[in-house]
């Protein structure tokens, strides 16, 4: 698959609507199918489509999400398509990056760092803020290291996601909140 390359000034980072629900849907698809697949732990890219296959239903949760107000969703986007999206959640405690996907043909073009540079100017340094990336994603992994994250333990068996009848390995990550 050859990397589709865009000049960085044709990204437009908003917030994202309902009417952005079907792109996000396609691109966090997308990512599963390119980033998610592992013969080692028996994750196949059938058992993916399998997941992604209520497309009507996935659609709708996406809109719900965007209009319950819980998490803070941000698209960007080339040529009005939907490229890659980014959502976090404020805690009491801590703060989440809960998603950042990118289309997988524009991985390493700017868009997740971009989308990295927003969420985390929204959620400010007064909290740590905490996510979970798949174990053997060596690149998500490098990339959030680039942002000052740090491993800082598995996640809970009891609190992996099922791919099939497959538990997804998780690293949590962390950046601490900055101490004034």
């Amino acid at each position: 698959m050859e990397k589709e390359t865009l000049p960085q000034s044709t990204f437009v980072i908003t917030d994202a609507t309902v009417e952005d629900a079907a792109g996000i849907f396609r691109i966090q698809k997308e990512t599963w199918l390119a980033t998610y697949p592992n013969e080692d732990i028996g994750i196949t890219p059938e058992m993916i489509e399998e997941r992604f296959s209520d497309i009507k239903g996935r659609v709708q949760k996406w809109k719900n999400i965007i209009e319950g107000g819980e998490s803070k969703i941000w698209i960007i986007k080339s040529n009005d398509n939907v490229v890659g999206f980014c959502g976090v959640r404020e805690g009491e405690e801590k703060n989440r990056l809960a998603s950042i996907y990118v289309n997988p043909n524009q991985h390493g073009g700017g868009i997740g760092g971009q989308l990295m540079t927003q969420a985390l100017a929204y959620l400010g340094s007064d909290k740590d803020i905490i996510l979970d990336v798949a174990s053997y994603n060596a690149n998500a992994i490098s990339f959030y290291e680039k942002h000052g994250f740090k491993v800082e333990s598995e996640v809970h068996e009891d609190d992996l996601l099922k791919i099939g009848e497959v538990k997804l390995p998780e690293t949590r990550m962390v950046l601490a909140a900055v101490q004034k």
